[in-house]
């Protein structure tokens, strides 16, 4: 009988044991269930915290373009108000103002003051485009600074009459000047859209021309583009 009952307790702290070991095992595989979880989290989080930082910078990198761009088209906008305000301050050019050219064949530079076609000739504002250490020189000595690589000198106001040759050429940008690509026209064309459009409102009147002298006469015209 005591020994029926000795059995009987050893039976109950069996049982005892593997409840508390089952329960445990419950505790572990709920916990290491938690663990699991927050690691996942954990990476979740560092996930977008690395998506988020990426953002950021995308995002402090396009604020830094469109600065940039601003800047840079106040600049623009500022030269062509400048611009503007000189040519109407001036004078329209007549033929008593400008002068028979003195200039040498060769490639010069010049603002478009005046163009027609009978006979075919262009009124010229000669100037001196420069780049790189001649356009720094130039700007430092007359206490200005150098924009985008170039540097516009003009020492003289005396404009000058060009023949244009019947066989003429002309480059003009296209985009009203806002593309570096050009469009060839013939110097009849030239003259139509310089005088139909509005003075000091196209291009054509704002920006400068290179220009080719052959025998004393124009022989190509070519835009230059300016950012």
């Amino acid at each position: 009988m005591a020994q029926a009952k000795g059995t009987s307790t050893k039976g109950v702290i069996a049982i005892a044991l593997a409840a508390a070991l089952v329960a445990g095992g419950a505790v572990f595989v709920w916990k290491n269930g938690q663990v699991s979880s927050l690691q996942t989290q954990v990476t979740a989080s560092r996930v977008a915290a690395v998506k988020a930082t990426t953002r950021s910078e995308e995002l402090e990198s396009k604020l830094a373009k469109t600065t940039l761009a601003l800047r840079h088209q106040e600049r623009k906008n500022t030269k062509a108000e400048r611009e503007l305000t000189e040519a109407e301050a001036s004078p329209s050019p007549s033929p008593a103002a400008s002068t028979a050219t003195d200039l040498a064949d060769g490639k010069w530079y010049a603002k478009i003051k005046g163009a027609q076609s009978s006979p075919p000739q262009i009124t010229a504002d000669v100037m001196q485009f420069l780049t790189g250490k001649a356009a720094q020189r130039a700007a430092e000595k007359d206490g200005n600074e150098v924009f985008d690589d170039y540097y516009i000198v003009n020492d003289s106001t005396s404009l000058r009459t060009l023949p244009v040759g019947s066989s003429a050429t002309v480059k003009v940008l296209l985009n009203n000047g806002g593309s570096t690509k050009h469009e060839t026209i013939t110097s009849t064309e030239f003259v139509n859209r310089y005088n139909s459009s509005g003075k000091n409102q196209t291009s054509l009147h704002l920006n400068g021309f290179w220009f080719w002298l052959a025998d004393g006469a124009v022989v190509k015209l070519e835009e230059q583009f300016v950012p």
